[in-house]
């Protein structure tokens, strides 16, 4: 019996004033160990998606199931382990600036309640990986806007999510960084990680070109055939499709 995808959506819709629906009718299903980048332009509904994949935000209408569970009908109690299955890098980092690069990665495993002795030698192991491990000690205001990307990535997969989201992670990184950046979340997704690149940029796609691409137009998604003939069709002044 084939499993279930881990990410469900059904006929999500989303508005934060109403009448206004940001997303409308938004089905989507993505499988365990996928990569995925979700496209469209600012304001198309893609941080609001992720938001509502992170618990951060309740949809309007509709479900989202994670793993066959309602994400938004888990108790109070439940949410904070749900969220250490899920990793969230954000465009401006969000790292506490003044605080040492490995205080930052260290942060979500002690939030954990990981012994002291784990904490030192998961931070050790993910500022290898980020390439980082020489400036542990450096406050992460000293780094370059591509190093503090890779200590928020380091961050976001501390506790080992089952997914790693992803809002416009190299919005502002030179394309030397970007593709550091987006080397690593390959190498995340390669572990087994479930992965969703939320971006406005289509030169992203060549660094994984093998990824699924799903667009977001008028609040639906759409696979990248199905969104390229929606366009032009509503270019066109067209229906799309039934």
């Amino acid at each position: 019996m084939a499993s279930l995808p881990l990410i469900q959506c059904f006929h999500v819709a989303k508005s934060y004033v109403a009448g206004e629906d940001i997303l409308r009718d938004a089905n989507l299903q993505i499988l365990k160990g996928e990569f995925l980048f979700l496209m469209g332009p600012s304001g198309a509904g893609k941080s609001t998606f992720l938001k509502m994949l992170l618990g951060l935000e309740a949809p309007t209408r509709g479900h989202i199931l994670v793993d066959g569970r309602n994400i938004h009908r888990l108790s109070r109690k439940d949410i904070p382990a749900y969220r250490r299955t899920v990793g969230m890098v954000f465009q401006d980092f969000k790292l506490l600036p003044r605080d040492s690069v490995a205080y930052n990665v260290a942060l979500p495993l002690v939030a954990a309640g990981r012994p002291p002795g784990l904490v030192r030698s998961k931070v050790k192991a993910l500022l290898q990986f980020v390439g980082l491990e020489k400036k542990a000690g450096t406050p992460c205001c000293r780094l370059s806007g591509g190093e503090q990307q890779r200590v928020a990535l380091a961050r976001a997969v501390a506790n080992d999510p089952w997914i790693l989201l992803a809002d416009e992670p190299t919005g502002n990184l030179d394309p030397c960084a970007s593709a550091v950046v987006m080397e690593l979340m390959k190498a995340v997704h390669d572990r087994g990680t479930t992965v969703v690149v939320a971006t406005h940029d289509p030169s992203l796609l060549e660094h994984i070109p093998e990824a699924r691409r799903v667009h977001i137009h008028e609040g639906v998604f759409y696979e990248e055939a199905e969104a390229s003939s929606t366009v032009c069709a509503s270019a066109l002044g067209g229906p799309g499709w039934d």
